[in-house]
């Protein structure tokens, strides 16, 4: 994407996400949430007017200097501007009715809505649809322009839909944060965030990305091919420059990871199906689905073992379809390898488990509830290599199934690790923008232009996915630096500062962080529909409270959720958990381990 595309009209400010807009003549008016109402002007580039609106008031009439009237009405705001008549919706998640549904009307006798299964769908005034789709994350706004329909959503993207075949012809990823609203004007479209920031995109950009993208979760290499697994249900295979050859969208959910079986690609995906694919990417088949959560697998033989986000896993034999379902843990499992006559399993917690290939017999190894993201094996050395979201590495002897030592990188949370037999090195990936290099005691890392996601060893290279749907790689060989690890001969111990929490829900919000409240508000809804009762902390003056969440959740980030002390998932995973049934599931999991039953 190319930056000089977009262009910031107004930037972050005091008065929150922007709720509504909508341009007349000239004049770009703006409902922030904090309920201040603002006028800019489009041609002088500047701020006119700002009024305050009180949040609660149901009617009420406003006048700004000689010639707007307002009329603020339940969630409309109606205009009387130099004798001309117009109205704007106003962007909320308090406004979404019982039926988990939020509608707006966008023009022409059509009508927008959405809901918390990121999809959406606008149809006219009789009811006839008119178009549908997807997303990966809730679907905020619309609006239509000429034969186009373009819409935004919490994912950070834009698209552009075709009203004749109904399909996803344009995208545009900002991830700025969440769109909140769009209106339109000339040849322009105007995009605001949670963040208060208001963008001017030209229409013409839109349609410069191709179809539709989403983060990338996992990098592969087959036959010196490099695929790719991603969040907008797809598979995409690209070549030695990382240029995208080709791509199949298999799936409405997220693709999480593949391997191969007899020259076909295997997929699971987090609705709970294994698909299989050509390796050209021309043809999908669901072999099964389950309702579950699906987050790895590996193949030995004529066995495909999978895991799930509900602590299972699962054995399919390819030749007679046959399943068999082991509960190996409470919580998630988030990774899978099979290391000689053993499959190895870790959960979210800080269990790494060991299983025979007949599940006959199960080891477990406690690493005290670091919170685990992804694993890799050193055939050479023996050893398995453990990422978690405690900025640490734990080496584990295999063999003896015990824990050797810690590598603190300082980079906060570790997303992905890889490592290359042949050039003896560790790759990771953190949320601090870096990707870190651990080779033969040398530790060296770089800094990453965007929000990297994944990555992949191959050849001399560490090839890396981001938000954006995008391929970038490094070269190892010039980025080691001569930098003396920091390394732990002992596992932390598990303080659990945080044991008043282990009977109920919790919210923990920082409410001296300035920041939107949309994200806080999205979570209560959520908790709200799951019908759970809850509590809401705030951190913001407690530091001791704030470290102890962290330690217990692994997450840096608020608001967050703690399910009966346990934190099961944030940003854009946690809406996708609760619209395909696994948050529920989880939770579920947690409750029976505690003895906790009904909501």
């Amino acid at each position: 994407m190319n930056k000089s595309e977009i262009q910031t009209i107004i930037k972050k400010g005091e008065y929150g996400a922007v709720l509504a807009m909508k341009i007349w003549q000239r004049c770009l008016f703006l409902y922030y949430e904090n309920n201040s109402l603002c006028i800019y002007d489009t041609e002088l580039k500047k701020m006119m007017v700002i009024v305050q609106i009180e949040e609660n008031v149901e009617m009420k009439e406003f006048f700004i200097a000689d010639y707007i009237t307002i009329l603020k009405k339940d969630n409309c705001i109606q205009f009387l501007y130099q004798n001309e008549k117009f109205s704007m919706t106003l962007h909320s998640l308090k406004l979404i009715s019982c039926d988990g549904k939020r509608k707006k009307e966008i023009g022409k006798g059509w009508i927008f809505e959405s809901g918390y299964d990121n999809s959406f769908k606008i149809y006219n005034e009789d009811g006839i649809n008119y178009i549908s789709g997807n997303y990966n994350n809730w679907v905020s706004d619309a609006c239509i322009i000429n034969k186009k329909i373009y819409t935004v959503s919490y994912d950070g993207c834009i698209k552009s839909w075709r009203t004749d075949t109904g399909k996803c012809d344009g995208y545009y990823a900002i991830k700025r944060g969440w769109l909140t609203t769009i209106c339109y004007k000339n040849d322009q479209i105007f995009i605001g965030t949670q963040y208060g920031e208001v963008f001017v995109i030209d229409i013409e950009d839109l349609h410069c990305q191709g179809g539709v993208r989403g983060a990338i979760w996992n990098i592969y290499q087959f036959n010196n091919r490099i695929y790719t697994v991603s969040e907008d249900g797809k598979i995409a295979l690209f070549n030695n420059n990382l240029s995208e050859i080709k791509c199949i969208v298999c799936s409405n959910g997220w693709v999480n990871a593949l391997t191969i079986y007899e020259n076909k690609i295997l997929a699971v995906t987090s609705n709970g199906e294994l698909i299989s694919i050509d390796t050209e990417l021309t043809s999908s088949k669901i072999i099964c689905k389950e309702e579950k959560w699906f987050n790895n697998l590996v193949v030995r033989d004529n066995n495909v073992y999978i895991i799930t986000a509900e602590g299972y896993v699962l054995v399919i034999d390819m030749k007679t379809k046959d399943i068999v379902r082991y509960k190996i843990s409470t919580y998630q499992l988030i990774d899978i390898l099979i290391v000689g006559k053993e499959i190895v399993v870790a959960d979210v917690e800080g269990t790494i488990y060991f299983i025979d290939l007949k599940f006959s017999k199960i080891r477990e190894l406690q690493l005290n509830r670091l919170h685990i993201t992804s694993m890799c094996f050193n055939k050479k050395e023996n050893i398995l290599y453990v990422a978690t979201l405690d900025n640490v590495v734990v080496f584990i002897d295999v063999k003896n199934k015990v824990f050797i030592k810690m590598l603190d990188i300082g980079q906060n949370r570790i997303w992905k690790i890889d490592y290359s037999q042949e050039f003896e090195t560790l790759a990771l990936t953190t949320t601090s923008m870096k990707v870190v290099i651990f080779s033969k005691d040398i530790l060296g890392e770089m800094n990453t232009e965007s929000f990297i996601t994944t990555c992949k060893i191959v050849d001399d290279y560490i090839v890396c996915g981001n938000d954006k749907g995008e391929m970038e790689k490094y070269c190892i060989r010039e980025k080691l630096e001569n930098k003396k690890p920091n390394m732990q001969k002992s596992l932390k111990k598990n303080t659990d500062k945080l044991r008043n929490i282990n009977d109920k829900i919790v919210i923990v919000c920082d409410k001296n962080a300035g920041q939107s409240r949309l994200y806080e508000e999205r979570d209560k809804t959520i908790l709200k529909m799951c019908g759970y009762k809850f509590e809401e902390w705030d951190i913001g003056d407690d530091e001791m409270l704030r470290n102890a969440v962290i330690e217990c959740s692994g997450w840096a980030k608020f608001p967050q959720l703690l399910f009966y002390g346990h934190f099961i998932a944030s940003g854009s995973v946690l809406p996708q958990m609760y619209s395909n049934g696994t948050l529920c599931r989880c939770v579920e999991n947690i409750k029976l381990k505690r003895g906790k039953y009904g909501k």
